[in-house]
């Protein structure tokens, strides 16, 4: 008997301790994802019209990086090669050696002259956040 209730002390210590120990972990996990930025607050992205040209203006959050070689645009479908202003090197540990942007980066886009106003362009970007966060590649739709 004596050894049935110590046994079933045990038992109760165990599961005691397990279920702490998951509510445990549920807390850091849940305090680890609020620690990540959404990402488009991470990466706040304005459009706007200039001349014949579309300015694209990411506002990057502090500690966080775009890639270059993850930018994309594309009018109607048709892939554009709009100059970029050099951004800088680093070793990541998902890619290698990359070029990236921090703070922030402009892109002006012209606009192709056979363009109306139901023209559609397409930007794809992907960024992480320093402390260990890849988010998934974007892709946003705009008209002209």
């Amino acid at each position: 008997m004596k050894h049935s209730i110590t046994f079933l002390l045990i038992v109760v210590a165990v599961l005691v301790n397990a279920s702490t120990a998951d509510g445990q972990l549920k807390q850091a996990g849940d305090l680890l994802v609020s620690e990540f930025l959404p990402v488009d607050e991470a990466f706040i992205l304005s459009v706007q019209v200039v001349d014949q040209s579309i300015e694209l203006r990411w506002d990057i959050a502090p500690g966080h990086y775009l890639y270059r070689s993850k930018l994309g645009f594309e009018f109607d479908s048709v892939p554009q090669s709009p100059e970029i202003a050099p951004g800088e090197f680093r070793i990541d540990e998902y890619f290698g050696k990359v070029e990236v942007y921090v703070d922030n980066l402009v892109v002006n886009l012209p606009v192709p002259d056979d363009s109306n106003e139901n023209t559609k362009f397409l930007v794809t970007y992907q960024g992480c956040a320093a402390a260990g966060l890849c988010y998934t590649p974007q892709k946003r739709q705009f008209s002209l």
